[in-house]
């Protein structure tokens, strides 16, 4: 997985040393939080060079705020 990430980050012309790679997409998070009945997942700003990173690999980075209430039309009960 290293050396994959590594030749798509060259093939981008990043020339990242691989620890700052590491914190960069460490640093990024998510978390859940309710909000009038209501639940959400929020993500961390990109840090350092994560944009940069998940790019290279073909990756959007996730949405800032992303509903997680579940459709309640898609909840059924199988019979």
């Amino acid at each position: 997985l290293k050396i994959a990430l590594q030749r798509k980050l060259a093939e981008a012309g990043m020339k990242l040393p691989w620890d700052q790679v590491l914190s960069d997409l460490a640093g990024l998070k998510a978390v859940q939080i309710t909000l009038d009945s209501k639940d959400y997942t929020v993500r961390t700003d990109l840090p350092g060079d994560c944009y940069k990173i998940l790019r290279a690999v073909g990756i959007r980075p996730p949405p800032r705020i992303v509903s997680t209430e579940l459709d309640p039309t898609l909840c059924h009960e199988h019979t």
